[in-house]
């Protein structure tokens, strides 16, 4: 946007303030449209998480201070503009970052559950420092792990009609790990989540330091 165009509006915003105060009138309420979309992660992460992406209305009464043409998305595809749909109300018309070259990441949901995902991994992984880099601790991660995002499968977190398309664990010599990284005590575990699609996987990669 231009700086003039910017001062300009500025500049209405301050006569509409000006005008409200002189004639004793109360000033209208504008929130951000941050907020608003605050708001909407809010309520759809309560109703199903964080991997479903906030297409339902804006709730609360609120009004576009300006309306947005198909004309006007276009010019602006990568930003997130809330539009007005007669019927359905005020929706935001995608959830996206700027970045373009992030590819499925450039998803907003995908993110926030790619997020999601590797942290609770971390975070059980950390619980498992104290035991020793061997079978035994091996096929116990694998199977923590395997349930816990056979739960989120369960919920629909993930694509796939069975747990083999929706998502895979790998843990143990051969695969994720040589024998210096088991020497070392580093236990690593490589999992793929079909976030976007069946069988088509994102990989995440995690390293663990045990005992040796």
């Amino acid at each position: 946007m231009e700086v003039s165009l910017i001062i300009l509006r500025l500049l209405m915003l301050q006569f509409t303030i000006l005008g409200f105060l002189q004639t004793g009138q109360k000033l209208p309420s504008l929130p951000g449209a941050s907020a608003a979309m605050a708001g909407l992660y809010c309520k759809v992460d309560k109703r199903f998480d964080v991997w479903k992406t906030p297409t339902s209305p804006l709730e609360g009464g609120l009004r576009p201070l300006r309306s947005i043409t198909n004309e006007l998305q276009t010019s602006y595809p990568g930003i997130n503009m809330i539009r007005s749909f007669q019927g359905r109300g005020l929706i935001p018309s995608s959830a996206q970052t700027l970045a373009t070259n992030l590819g499925d990441f450039r998803s907003i949901s995908v993110r926030r559950f790619a997020d999601q995902v590797e942290r609770e991994v971390e975070t059980f992984l950390i619980t498992l420092k104290d035991e020793q880099n061997g079978p035994a601790t091996w096929e116990a991660a694998r199977a923590a792990i395997n349930e816990y995002l056979y739960h989120i499968w369960q919920r629909g977190g993930l694509y796939g009609e069975t747990p083999q398309q929706a998502y895979y664990v790998r843990l143990g010599p051969g695969s994720t790990m040589t024998s210096e990284d088991i020497d070392q005590g580093l236990m690593q575990v490589t999992i793929g989540l079909a976030i976007i699609r069946t069988v088509e996987f994102l990989h995440f990669d995690f390293s663990s330091q045990l005992q040796v």
